[in-house]
This record gives structure tokens, sequence and C-alpha cells, in this order.
């Protein structure tokens, strides 16, 4: 990053600002790769956003649901509203 950026505010994530998140698997289910074993993981926290901005696409049992996260210091909640 510090190759990229030259004035670097550290508010900022520096690479990007938006995230989506789309989820259409179960987590329930542990993948072993050859020497490599993923376990799901339950421990994301929601409520504290880490972005700017993250759609959340969550979808289960033939139905999405989505979920915003976004930083109070730059949106208000009308404005999230309006987008969702």
């Amino acid at each position: 990053v510090d190759r990229v950026v030259d004035n670097r505010d550290m508010s900022i994530s520096p690479l990007f600002q938006v995230m989506f998140v789309l989820q259409n698997t179960s987590k329930d289910v542990d993948i072993s790769l050859d020497g490599v074993n993923l376990l799901g993981y339950e421990g994301y926290e929601r409520g504290l956003s880490n972005f700017d901005l993250t759609l959340i696409a969550e979808e289960e049992a033939g139905a999405v649901s989505l979920d915003l996260e976004y930083c109070t210091d730059l949106f208000s909640s009308a404005t999230i509203a309006r987008m969702a």
C-alpha cells in the first residue's frame, strides 16, 4: 500500500471503501483440500462497520436477505434507507 498511496490517511481504508459479500453456501460445511482443512466460522461480528459501506447478501432456503453496514460519520440512516 505504501508504494501505491503517497499520502495515506489512516482513517480511510487504502484499498477500497465499499464491500459486497455474497454468502450463498452453507456455513456448516467443512471443506478438506490436500493438506488444508477449512472450517466454518460464526465469529463475524456485525454492527461494527469496517468499511464506508458493506452490503451483505445471504441466500438460504430459497430466500435472499440483505444487510447494510455503514459508517455513521459518512451516512445518515435516511440515506441508507433510500439506498435500500
